[in-house]
């Protein structure tokens, strides 16, 4: 999640930079009220990494943004 969360500082930094577009966050601080860590438990059969992105199908997301993450085969 370093890397994605990364990746979303850099995009909004370039974002800003190129249209003079702020984060909706920055307008809308509650978008991340419901932001929290989680946890899971899969089989030891299941690749993690597949795992996980089948977990985060269901997750919440304030922004939709965990969905938009690919499968760990693609």
């Amino acid at each position: 999640m370093i890397a994605i969360t990364r990746k979303r500082l850099l995009e909004a930094a370039q974002t800003l930079m190129k249209d003079g577009k702020v984060p909706a966050s920055v307008d809308n601080p509650d978008i991340y009220r419901g932001a929290r860590g989680g946890a899971f438990i899969a089989s030891a059969k299941l690749d993690w990494l597949d795992a996980y992105a089948e977990k985060l199908q269901t997750a919440l997301s304030p922004l939709g943004l965990l969905n938009r993450l690919p499968m760990a085969a693609e």
